[in-house]
């Protein structure tokens, strides 16, 4: 990413640019100033849309149009223009070239948004004055948002093992009953299971990638329920700790009053469900609704593994084998299928460069860029780690867990540190 520097109004626009074709200074003081030349609806793919007065020591404006950006850069480069913007409604990606393009031109090529050149064509038509300066300042190597993504995927895995708690029993026999009595106690999880699962992944990922506009808002619905939910269940052993509310509803034929309720449970619900309603309004708030999509993950991340017990350590294989190959396929394979040369994974989890909906998949825990770059104005790039990526792995420690636990305190526990580390 760069910026382009606007004056007399001082307003600074990100593009996207390529450094292969030319690079631009880190600082704006360096940068040069520029008349901007605007072609208007003009394409630069040939010499018929070069104007009479021409282009030289310009910044060109052109629109995307048919051709090459290497024809509207040697096009430019020829007529004396200082560097060129082309104009994209498509998302921003570097233009790109071969090395012998690169070398017949020498003037920055880059990429510019529709919304931002209507704003910056407005400025020039009531400044007959307007120069533009292009500059790159330099990205931070270090991006602490992935810290913070690695603490939250840890400390879910973890505190869900840690408040795994099955029923003692007897630990001569534990490892012997363990299999047994996950299959009585626990949500099963048989091999039908795993293989109904993972079919089922696959057919929703494949409705997403065709249907992304309507099925999104589906998944949005669901996990606005499941995430109230699981909020709920995750703080309501807090409640002990609150003295206050212990009094009963009296019970009322509405769905879950139907037996008395305390006071205190009553208002964790509708707090529960108020935060929840102000994630659904507020989602597309780029600067602060992460926060709570994330606090909403978490829950859901952590309820679900307190729930859901592999029968065996067997099923925890089978399951890391299915959904080993479902990933390889859909991220490495698919770009082979597809028609565009697109990763469906990439694509449904970054949403769809041809979707009309602004709206993503809260199925994901997400940060924005923390490293101090003046880049982070641009536009604010989120770091994104699946749900799957916490809950596949939290399944097998959750199982060590309960197994050290099965095993009995003559034993180390070693199986759960291990898994943890194993994570780290």
């Amino acid at each position: 990413m760069a910026f382009l520097h606007a004056e007399p109004s001082g307003k600074e626009y990100c593009i996207q640019y390529n450094p292969e074709w030319a690079r631009l200074p880190r600082e704006l003081a360096k940068a040069g100033r520029w008349p901007v030349q605007d072609l208007g609806p003009a394409t630069l793919c040939g010499a018929w849309d070069v104007p009479e007065e021409g282009l030289a020591g310009a910044l060109v404006l052109a629109n995307r149009g048919n051709c090459s950006f290497f024809q509207k850069a040697w096009l430019a480069h020829q007529h004396g223009a200082t560097a060129l913007l082309v104009v994209s409604r498509l998302p921003l990606l570097a233009p790109r070239g071969n090395s012998s393009q690169y070398e017949e031109v020498g003037i920055p090529v880059a990429l510019m948004r529709l919304e931002d050149a209507q704003e910056m064509r407005q400025v020039k038509n009531m400044s007959l004055n307007l120069r533009a300066s292009l500059f790159a300042p330099p990205e931070s190597i270090v991006d602490y948002n992935l810290l913070l993504l690695f603490l939250v995927a840890v400390l879910t895995v973890s505190m869900a093992g840690v408040f795994s708690r099955p029923p003692p029993i007897t630990p001569l026999t534990a490892a012997s009953i363990l299999e047994e009595d996950m299959r009585d106690r626990a949500l099963k999880i048989s091999t039908v299971t795993i293989g109904v699962f993972v079919v089922t992944s696959c057919l929703m990922l494949l409705l997403l990638y065709y249907l992304y506009d309507y099925v999104v808002y589906v998944i949005i619905a669901v996990f606005c329920i499941s995430s109230a939910f699981s909020l709920y269940h995750c703080l309501c052993p807090l409640l002990s700790c609150i003295p206050y509310g212990r009094c009963k509803l009296s019970p009322c034929p509405l769905p879950g009053f139907r037996s008395p309720v305390e006071v205190r449970r009553l208002i964790l619900a509708i707090a529960c469900a108020a935060l929840v309603a102000v994630w659904v309004v507020f989602r597309n708030e780029d600067s602060w609704a992460w926060i709570l999509q994330d606090l909403l993950c978490a829950a859901f991340c952590l309820c679900l593994l307190l729930v859901l017990h592999m029968p065996s350590f067997k099923a925890c294989t089978l399951l890391f084998c299915c959904l080993f190959l479902y990933d390889i396929f859909f991220v490495f394979i698919t770009p082979f299928i597809t028609r565009g040369g697109e990763s469906i994974m990439v694509e449904v989890a970054t949403g769809p460069s041809t979707a009309v909906t602004r709206e993503k998949l809260p199925m994901v825990i997400k940060a924005p860029r923390l490293s101090p770059t003046s880049l982070a104005v641009c536009e604010r790039p989120f770091s994104l780690i699946g749900l799957g990526d916490i809950l596949v792995p939290g399944l097998l420690v959750t199982y060590c867990r309960r197994f050290d636990l099965y095993i009995g305190p003559t034993s180390i526990p070693m199986y759960f540190p291990c898994c943890i580390l194993g994570k780290f």
